[in-house]
């Protein structure tokens, strides 16, 4: 539209609609939509604004259709960054402007280069074919004359790791895009190609289990004939696998495709660089603040109080050491014209010398942002000068180990906000065109919701709450959106920002800890993880790493916990009386962040053909349904489980090692479960089971089993405790953990010699008529802790427990048991 002042460019502004005025309808006006340009904004234009972008602002207008100079096309800024040529009617945006406040939406984007500044398109950067990382050229002492003459280019961090030359040659974008896509092809395909390997494996280990589960010839004899069939069709398997290994070398030699490394991130195309993991809150210029006042109070105080020695604050990027200290020098010495040459060749050394000769007098204030990584502190401490001056430190992140480094009390952890606060700041960033910010009574159901799902998560709040200001204030709209919440964080583009700095977390987990994470996805929302039971779930998975002798597998799994917890992807919401964390819970966005990568990578999700691990959590099952034949887990979280799905499922069962059915109204499981060979966790707690096949001694994989709870098992139909058919061999010979809760009626319980050979924690529960506990001579060798709770008529401790570490005795136990009891 023409401005008023000729000498301006015209103005850009969304026809919303027209109107004709007038007696004849001669007067025609449309109502508008502004654009606004960097200048007219507050804050006015920033070195990363393109000089053809523009911001949809909330700014309406009438104007006079006669001001209409011609139509222009404002494109989303992926579409900006494909065109072929750009004419001077294109424009882009990429946020929303409000303009009484000056905020932007979404309020951060992704950031590049040393000098960590948006993308402007405007502006020529090259990218590193070996890090993936996009460079300005004068950010690495290059013209863009010299850029633009590049065929293929390596940043500096690579070429000194990997030895490579920096080739003066510049792929074309097109071949880059293509390769990435090779990159995600290859991936998925040796994904699915160590699935199927360890489905060979498995079965393999289930068919020579077959035939040595008897001691007749003629048994195995006949056993083998009849698995003549899966034995050809194993081998056709492993042929299969065999010659998809073939295919996807072929394609990494032919189309030199690498397999990126699981810590790395994909690679970042040129029409997909809104995806960094970097990503900086720039744009908010909202001058609300919500919450953590007594935090501010108490950093206030700890930047502010007379100490005069340098103090290292912690508030709880993987970044190299060498980067971050040439970064630091290039921002204190930007307004200097005595920048030394050669910063960006200089070792490590050199670099902390310059740092403390330039620090040596002064008095600084320092912000490491996002620190993800202890690693380069002792070189970075030793670059910050201590000189008495009162100097302060500040280091942001989200591990406690990096906030370790702080000295003594200025580590500082940051809560989640609680309701009230979670709720205010909701509404500031919804309703922040509403004179008294507060939600409508029609919404106020559907914005609790929504604000519960965010759990006082900052981050959240503000995400959510910025992209429902802008959607109209319609009921329906709202409930809609949050039944769609999952695919929202997932694949609405304004909250992409949002995934990726959930996704940040995920991509820093070591290797071991990434299948560790994606199972706790499949409890519910809310639920509190008990420790012991998800650290036995780990174990029985093989996700725990040995690490010799000197630590179990559980031992290794606590410290899994533990640092899962320190990086603030779990939550510790109960600790036990010696302070050590009992339950755990994932936040609610966490956990949707969780689901969409386990069922991207086809690890765990609700019903579907293809999942490994399956978890049950609505409504009840009644009736067959469809699994994989390579399902590994099923965990059922509701109490309506029928014995005909059971029986109808359980060829699909063959290779399960987790079946937990807690809490299940069933009163019966079939006897063929005594075939489940890899079966390692087994849980029957809390259903109403009135007899338990004398077969489950079978389960010599069996590590954890917990049996018994709302019925009661009578003493006749424990007998499988003492059968094992054959004779003389163990009697459940992997199992490490046995809980026995409400399952046994009679008064005495006798463990007999040779059961149980590596059995270490024993529970004991709620056996009201059970007086005593007798364990024969060379039994329970292993036993290091035996807990005992509810038995109301037992008066002796058990004796024979010469390996015996630790005596839990719970309520509700006899006086005269607890006179007996050992100091």
């Amino acid at each position: 539209m023409r401005a008023s002042d000729a000498s301006k460019p015209p103005y850009v502004a969304r026809v919303e609609a027209i109107e004709a005025a007038g007696s004849r309808g001669t007067n025609v006006r449309v109502r508008v939509r502004w654009y606004y340009r960097p200048e007219e904004s507050i804050g006015g234009r920033r070195p990363f604004h393109g000089s053809k972008e523009v911001f949809l602002s909330d700014h309406y207008d009438v104007q006079s259709a006669d001001t209409i100079e011609g139509k222009c096309n404002v494109h989303s800024f992926r579409s900006y960054t494909k065109l072929d040529s750009v004419n001077a009617e294109d424009f882009f945006c990429r946020f929303e402007y409000k303009s009484a406040t000056g905020s932007f939406v979404p309020d951060r984007i992704a950031v590049f280069c040393k000098c960590e500044m948006p993308y402007n398109p405007d502006d020529l950067m090259i990218q590193c074919e070996e890090c993936s990382d996009w460079f300005h050229p004068v950010c690495i002492g290059m013209t863009i004359k010299e850029a633009k003459k590049l065929e293929h280019f390596f940043c500096q961090t690579c070429t000194a790791e990997n030895g490579k030359m920096v080739e003066n040659s510049h792929e074309a974008t097109a071949q880059s895009e293509e390769k990435l896509q090779l990159d995600l092809a290859s991936q998925s395909l040796v994904r699915q190609a160590a699935h199927e390997a360890e489905d060979i494996v498995d079965e393999y280990i289930y068919l020579v289990g077959q035939m040595e589960g008897t001691n007749s010839f003629l048994k195995r004899a006949l056993k083998q004939a009849a698995e003549v069939k899966r034995w050809r069709k194993l081998a056709a398997h492993a042929k299969f696998v065999e010659d998809c290994l073939k295919k996807i070398t072929e394609t990494k030699n032919r189309f030199d495709v690498s397999v990126a490394d699981s810590r790395r991130d994909n690679s970042l195309s040129y029409s997909s660089r809104l995806q960094h993991l970097s990503e900086h809150s720039y744009l908010n210029d909202d001058v609300y603040f919500v919450g953590n006042k007594e935090e501010d109070k108490c950093l206030t105080e700890w930047l502010s109080d007379l100490r005069k020695d340098r103090t290292v604050i912690s508030i709880c990027g993987r970044i190299r050491a060498k980067d971050l200290l040439q970064k630091i020098l290039l921002l204190l010495m930007a307004k200097s014209e005595n920048i030394p040459d050669g910063l960006d060749t200089m070792d490590c050394m050199n670099l902390v010398e310059l740092l403390r000769r330039y620090l040596k007098d002064r008095r600084y204030l320092i912000v490491l942002d996002d620190v993800w990584s202890r690693d380069s502190w002792p070189l970075l401490d030793s670059a910050f000068v201590k000189n008495d001056n009162g100097s302060r430190i500040i280091i942001t992140t989200r591990i406690q180990a990096v906030a370790s480094v702080a000295d003594s009390n200025r580590e500082m952890k940051l809560c989640l906000l609680p309701k009230e606060e979670a709720w205010t700041l909701f509404c500031q960033k919804v309703f922040s065109r509403l004179d008294d910010r507060s939600c409508p009574i029609s919404l106020k159901t559907c914005a609790e919701r929504i604000v519960g799902k965010c759990q006082g998560l900052p981050l959240a709040l503000v995400a959510l709450g910025s992209l429902l200001s802008y959607k109209e204030m319609d009921e329906h709209e709202w409930e809609l959106f949050y039944r769609q919440l999952r695919w929202q964080l997932s694949s609405n583009p304004e909250l992409s920002w949002v995934a990726s700095v959930l996704n940040l977390s995920y991509n820093d987990l070591p290797s071991y800890l990434k299948n560790c994470f994606l199972y706790c996805g499949l409890f519910p929302e809310d639920y509190q993880i008990e420790r012991k039971q998800l650290i036995r779930l780990w174990i029985a998975e093989g996700f725990v790493q040995d690490r010799g002798a000197e630590m179990t597998l559980a031992d290794v799994a606590t410290c899994y916990l533990k640092e899962l917890a320190d990086r603030s992807l779990l939550q510790v919401v109960d600790r036990n009386e010696y302070g050590r964390p009992k339950r755990f819970q994932m936040h609610d966005l966490v956990r949707e962040i969780t689901l969409t990568i386990s069922k991207k990578e086809k690890f765990a999700t609700a019903w579907d053909y293809r999942s490994r691990r399956v978890s049950v959590q609505k409504d009840g099952i009644l009736m067959p349904v469809k699994i994989s034949a390579q399902l590994r887990s099923i965990i059922v979280f509701v109490e309506e489980v029928s014995l005909s799905w059971f029986r109808d499922c359980y060829p699909s069962f063959r290779l399960l090692r987790v079946l937990s059915l807690r809490h299940c109204h069933i009163q019966k499981i079939p006897d063929n479960v005594s075939n489940l060979f890899d079966l390692h966790y087994l849980d029957l707690g809390y259903t109403l089971l009135k007899e338990i096949p004398r077969s489950i001694g079978k389960l010599s994989n069996l590590q954890t089993s917990c049996l018994g709870g709302g019925g009661t098992v009578a003493q006749k139909t424990v007998v499988w405790l003492q059968v094992k058919e054959g004779g003389g061999d163990y009697m459940l010979e992997s199992l490490g953990h046995l809980n026995l809760y409400r399952c046994y009626d009679g008064t005495r319980l006798t463990f007999r010699a040779r059961w149980f050979p590596v059995l270490k924690h024993l529970y004991l529960s709620s056996m009201g008529e059970l007086k005593e506990v007798e364990i024969e001579d060379g039994t329970l060798r292993t036993l290091s802790r035996l807990e005992l709770w509810g038995l109301k008529s037992l008066t002796s401790v058990p004796e024979g427990l010469k390996s015996l570490q630790q005596l839990c005795v719970g309520s509700m136990m006899p006086e005269e048991f607890k006179t007996r009891c050992p100091s």
